[in-house]
């Protein structure tokens, strides 16, 4: 089966008990830690399709095929993700597999 790191957050099931459990090692509450990640998700949700429109005008400006934005998507809803979590410590990564 080929893995799709990205698809529906599937990756980053396990890497929420990791970041809640830094945020507050560092001193940061649960409902603020919340609050980040909320703002932070809403922000991609707004720039993504912002990202993928302005592709599609460059595309059909410049003559390229515009469908060249559906594998744009696909490397940043699922490949970005995936490199974000190859490039986390590797202590981390030993929190990962006790956490399962």
């Amino acid at each position: 089966p080929l893995l799709m790191p990205g698809i529906n957050a599937g990756t980053s099931l396990k890497l929420k008990r990791l970041q809640a459990e830094i945020a507050t090692e560092e001193g940061i509450g649960q409902g603020e830690f919340s609050a980040w990640v909320n703002n932070a998700r809403g922000l991609s949700s707004s720039l993504a399709p912002w990202i993928y429109g302005q592709w599609y005008a460059w595309c059909e400006k410049h003559g390229v095929y515009s469908g060249t934005v559906w594998p744009l998507a696909g490397v940043l809803g699922s490949f970005l993700p995936l490199a974000m979590f190859m490039t986390m410590p590797d202590g981390a990564q030993g929190s990962l597999e006790a956490a399962a």
